[in-house]
């Protein structure tokens, strides 16, 4: 009499999952972790661009309510630490001020009119944190 034992019959892959399944799960957990490395890129640039808002206002009490002549480098010099890439535009009643997110690309603006009247703006509607309507912190 001949016997014969099979070992780990057909279809038998690792601990009872296949490896479909964990492809997937691996796909899906690798995908959230990036969407939430964008987020966190997005809201730090959002907070730091209403850092350089507060350094702006900062920069205009110490000129008269002028904002004419604010670059990254005064605003730096108000608070060390705004990133390299802040954009400023000042001008004798307004100012923008913008940071772009280091993940998405996306840019966040913050406007102050010669009204007083302040606007959030970020470049790529629809993605990360920035609105479809592309407007935040309203």
């Amino acid at each position: 009499m001949l016997s014969v034992l099979v070992l780990g019959g057909a279809g038998t892959i690792g601990c009872g999952a296949s490896d479909t399944t964990t492809t997937t799960t691996s796909a899906k957990a690798r995908r959230a972790k990036a969407r939430q490395k964008l987020i966190a890129s997005d809201t730090r640039a959002e907070a730091t661009a209403r850092t350089a808002v507060t350094a702006m206002e900062v920069y205009a009490v110490d000129h008269n309510g002028d904002y004419t002549g604010a670059t990254d480098a005064t605003l730096k010099s108000i608070q060390p630490q705004l990133p390299p890439d802040l954009e400023v535009i000042g001008q004798v009643t307004g100012y923008s001020v913008t940071v772009p997110s280091q993940v998405s690309g996306t840019r966040f603006t913050v406007t102050k009119t010669a009204s007083g009247a302040l606007s959030s703006s970020c470049s790529s509607p629809g993605t990360g944190t920035c609105p479809n309507s592309g407007n935040w912190g309203s």
